[in-house]
């Protein structure tokens, strides 16, 4: 049950900060398509993470779950900046803007993600 509680948990953040970020758009010079694509990455990302995760904890090693966790925060910060270049090279204007929520984005996301495992860990 834990799983669809986090997936359940993870679908409700992921709708709130897609309808932050929709509001952000009309008002700053944000693609549409960029935020839908931005949503759709971080929370793939997010299911990717947990389920390697979970697999990590079960495991013998322990320091297997830590390996996992850094090589995986690792991997999600080199392709987000990957994606914000390719989002900076198609802008026209507000790159600012397109700057901004991608790092909002991943700061959300890696302290959600961060505060979910921190209390699991704690159980």
């Amino acid at each position: 049950m834990p799983k669809l509680n986090y997936y359940l948990q993870l679908f409700v953040f992921s709708l709130l900060v897609f309808m932050v970020a929709y509001f952000a758009s009309l008002k700053f010079v944000i693609p549409l398509y960029y935020v839908v694509l931005l949503s759709v990455y971080f929370t793939g990302f997010s299911f990717i993470l947990n389920k390697q995760l979970q697999n990590a904890l079960q495991a013998e090693n322990k320091n297997k779950f830590t390996h996992a966790f850094l090589a995986l925060t690792a991997l999600k910060m080199f392709s987000c900046l990957i994606l914000l270049l390719f989002g900076l090279c198609f802008a026209n204007q507000g790159k600012m803007a397109i700057g901004i929520c991608t790092m909002s984005y991943y700061m959300l996301y890696t302290s959600y993600e961060v505060w979910y495992w921190l209390a699991k860990l704690k159980q």
